[in-house]
C-alpha cells in the first residue's frame, strides 16, 4: 500500500540551540548585513535541515548547486540554516536564509577520477531555502 506524502516547502528542524542575535550567528559572521529585522535586534533560530521545493532535504554541510547573482551554476557548502523568531517569540518552523560558502572545482583526483573541491575562505552567500526545481 502506498502513501501519498505531502512536502511543506522550507520546512525545517531544529539544531536545538537556543535563539541568538544575527551577529551571534556564523552567518552574522560573514554576512553582517545580511539579514536586518524593520523591528530592530532580532533573535534567529538555527536549522539542522531544511525541505527544499523539489522535495529534497538539504541539511548543514551538504553539498549543492546554486545560481548566484544571475550566474551560471555554483557548487557550495550549506554552513547554516537560519529564519528570525517570531514576534509571539515561538520558533518558526520555516527556514528564511541559507548561509552558503562557495568551492572551487579543481584537477581531477586519481582515486576517483572526479574533480578535487575546495572551499573558498571569505566567499559566503545567503541565499533562500527554497532552491531546486
Amino acid at each position: 500500500m502506498s502513501q501519498c506524502l505531502t512536502v511543506i516547502v522550507g520546512i525545517a528542524i531544529s539544531d536545538g540551540s537556543p535563539p541568538k542575535l544575527y551577529a551571534n550567528t556564523k552567518a552574522g559572521l560573514h554576512c553582517p548585513n545580511g539579514l536586518k529585522s524593520p523591528l530592530g535586534p532580532t533573535k534567529f533560530c538555527t536549522y539542522r535541515s531544511v525541505t527544499l521545493k523539489n522535495g529534497d532535504i538539504c541539511s548543514v554541510g551538504d553539498w549543492v548547486l546554486v545560481r548566484l547573482d544571475g550566474a551560471g551554476p555554483a557548487v557550495c557548502r550549506v554552513d547554516e540554516i537560519l529564519t528570525p523568531l517570531s514576534l509571539n517569540g515561538q520558533t518558526p518552523q520555516c527556514a528564511g536564509a541559507v548561509l552558503l560558502q562557495r568551492a572551487t572545482l579543481t584537477e581531477i583526483a586519481e582515486t576517483y577520477h572526479m574533480p578535487k573541491v575546495y572551499l573558498e575562505c571569505n566567499e559566503f552567500f545567503l541565499q533562500p531555502p527554497v532552491v531546486g526545481a
